[in-house]
């Protein structure tokens, strides 16, 4: 009984250390749920979402309101111990495209796992089938979405509206791609999540 205990408090001292401060609410969260920024100096600096690049570099909840109060009452000075001096707007945009970047690469590897469904045709027949757990229109996508939106809120599948044709088609060596659907689960959560945050440092205000 002991040892378990010992190793029950072992566990949420574990789950302590590894919440990290948004130098801009100053709510702690968990690392993946965050961004890390790297300074390089008072206002050059790297997004690195997989939290391993060197250097000393402070936390933020990928929102444009922990961002724009960073910047502008000092979080990210006082993390930093050093004047920094960057527009809030610059960071999101930054972010917006290491998250764009991700996502590329996520539906590149369903592609590559064979997890993936491209075309209205397919992907309606991946929804019918029960195959698709997610579906990713192109914001200027027609064809038969409708059909697909349709079936998709019948049978739970989620849907998301990111990108445009032009820059699918490049994932696949296409002229474009209008809507796909992601096959492997694990593989549409990680792109959900994704585009959460990507909209959410994309709201302005």
């Amino acid at each position: 009984m002991m040892a378990a205990s010992h190793q029950e408090s072992a566990q949420r001292a574990t789950r302590r250390e590894t919440l990290r401060t948004c130098v801009g609410c100053g709510e702690r969260f968990a690392p993946e749920k965050m961004v890390r920024l790297v300074f390089v100096d008072g206002s050059k600096f790297a997004v690195d979402l997989a939290g391993k690049l060197g250097g000393r570099g402070v936390w933020i909840e990928p929102r444009y309101s922990c961002l724009k109060t960073a910047a502008q009452r000092g979080g990210f000075s006082r993390a930093m111990k050093a004047s920094i001096r960057v527009e809030p707007r610059e960071i999101a945009n930054a972010i917006r495209e290491a998250y764009r970047i991700r996502i590329d690469g996520l539906i590149s590897s369903a592609n590559r796992a064979r997890a993936i469904a491209m075309g209205g045709d397919a992907s309606l027949e991946a929804v019918r089938d029960g195959e698709a757990s997610l579906i990713i229109f192109a914001h200027d996508a027609a064809g038969r979405r409708g059909d697909i939106e349709a079936l998709a809120k019948k049978t739970g599948c989620d849907v998301i509206v990111h990108g445009d044709k032009a820059r699918f088609g490049t994932l696949f060596g296409r002229n474009e791609v209008g809507v796909m659907a992601i096959k492997d689960i694990g593989l549409a959560r990680a792109i959900l999540e994704a585009m959460i945050r990507f909209d959410a440092v994309s709201e302005v205000g």
